[in-house]
């Protein structure tokens, strides 16, 4: 029975208060470790996964909870509004506000300063810093001093000023040791927010949203190319921003939980190779071979993406190239599959970039290579559903069963997985896929879903098949 709105209202601030004090207890346990200030940078702790339910509950409620009480006209301003954050965060990581607040440390540092450094203008800079801080990133500490906090710490680069500006863009992404966040952060609000920019034009022209071509997309009407967008990187006009997608891409793989480690009982593979495909230079199979000395592992991507996965591993892990435990094949996996004993085809983040047609042909290549015990694993996204009572019966799909009026998907807590649904759309004309998308497609290339393994509150899994 459906609850009234006056109970939705009082289980939404009993999930709140429950889940605070699981997550104060959590923090008390760890020898009274302070739960950490908004004001202070972000720091990584041991125990972060034992939060995650009970933070993401307390999100999932309050972010409901907000949508009830607040006046709907006041929400819809708030999300039409919400472009002038996305852009005026797309400003800071592009004038490397961060680093410059970051040299000024807690006392923070005067707009006119701050523009004197990024060579802008102070009035302006101030501004859009101010429409953060109240976004809570970034603070403002005095009338127009500014200082980085919890949320703006993690778009610093690790390099200072001097060095960015003397190397160029390419370079503030190369750093040995940075997660990838800043240019994440670059990505997503110059390429993909222009691209979004054109939605509503691309949704009304039906010649256009009813294209199924890569290159018929919201991305090629904002830059004005007919290529799609990976040709348009490899244009050379374009280098630095490819640079940047490449390090944008080691930051998306670092924002999700699930990794190579959890996606597979790898003690179990004795015979065969692991053949990563799509692997880029190899930094997910670079964990694997650490792991589990007994595998023997192939990363196949193209020529140039090959070549720079040699000094990778070169300065990484020299020993595996060495002894042939590791070997990086170029391969374009449109074509035939060389690899005939695979014990496990490992995917990465590779099919939700393309469209279905092209990531068939992915998937039938690798069938006609696979032996009858050869598995596939997919690393990717499962979008969730937005309905009550769904029932999905695929071993390993078990997704817990959360009290009402909270959304099944956990709403707000899951949006970067939607988010990222529209990136694909936008970018090219692919998409994340719903298990009823990643079923079937399966069906027809030759492939069975037998087991799904899911890291605690992550839209991404693990989804293993056999051939059949």
């Amino acid at each position: 029975m459906r609850l009234v709105p006056s109970d939705d209202l009082a289980v939404l601030l009993n999930i709140i208060n429950v889940n605070v004090s699981s997550i104060q207890q959590i923090y008390a346990k760890h020898g009274g470790t302070p739960i950490p200030s908004l004001s202070e940078p972000y720091k990584l702790l041991a125990f972060e996964p034992e939060l995650v339910d009970a933070t993401n509950l307390v999100t999932a409620a309050a972010t409901q909870l907000v949508a009830i009480l607040r006046p709907p006209i006041t929400s819809l301003l708030a999300a039409v509004g919400g472009q002038h954050i996305t852009t005026s965060l797309g400003v800071a990581e592009a004038m490397n506000i961060s680093e410059i607040l970051s040299e000024a440390g807690p006392i923070g540092l005067h707009a006119t300063e701050i523009a004197k450094k990024a060579d802008t203008d102070a009035s302006k800079i101030g501004r859009i810093l101010r429409l953060l801080s109240t976004a809570h990133i970034f603070q403002e500490v005095a009338p127009n001093v500014f200082a980085n906090n919890r949320l703006s710490s993690v778009l610093t680069s690790g390099k200072n000023i001097e060095e960015i500006k003397k190397d160029g863009m390419a370079n503030k992404y190369n750093k040995p040791g940075d997660p990838g966040f800043p240019a994440l952060i670059g990505f997503f609000t110059d390429e993909v927010t222009k691209s979004g920019a054109y939605l509503r034009e691309y949704m009304t022209n039906p010649a256009e949203c009813k294209s199924i071509d890569m290159a018929h997309t919201p991305f090629n009407i904002a830059f004005n190319t007919e290529g799609n967008m990976f040709t348009w990187f490899r244009e050379p006009s374009n280098a630095s921003r490819l640079v940047r997608f490449n390090a944008a891409m080691r930051g998306s793989s670092n924002a999700g939980s699930i990794t190579i480690l959890d996606a597979f009982d790898w003690n179990s593979v004795t015979d065969g190779v692991i053949v990563d495909i799509g692997g880029g230079i190899g930094s997910s199979s670079l964990m694997l071979a650490k792991e589990y000395s007994h595998l023997n592992i192939i990363v196949q991507d193209t020529e140039s993406v090959v070549k720079d996965g040699h000094a990778y591993w070169q300065r990484e892990y020299t020993e595996a190239l060495s002894d042939g435990r590791v070997k990086l094949q170029t391969h374009d996996f449109f074509t035939p599959q060389p690899i005939k004993n695979a014990a496990v085809f490992f995917l990465r983040r590779v099919l939700h970039n393309w469209p279905a047609e092209e990531a068939k042909v992915i998937l039938k290549a690798l069938r006609a290579s696979a032996t009858p015990n050869t598995k596939l694993i997919l690393l990717e996204n499962i979008v969730p559903y937005a309905i009550v009572g769904l029932e999905q019966n695929t071993p390993g799909d078990e997704v817990p069963v959360l009290p009402a009026p909270l959304l099944p998907n956990l709403g707000a807590v899951n949006l970067q997985c939607y988010f990222a649904d529209m990136h694909m759309m936008l970018l090219l004309n692919s998409q994340e896929r719903t298990l009823g998308d990643w079923t079937a497609l399966m069906d027809v290339t030759g492939w069975q879903l037998v087991d799904i393994k899911r890291v605690k509150a992550d839209t991404m899994s693990s989804l293993i098949f056999r051939p059949v």
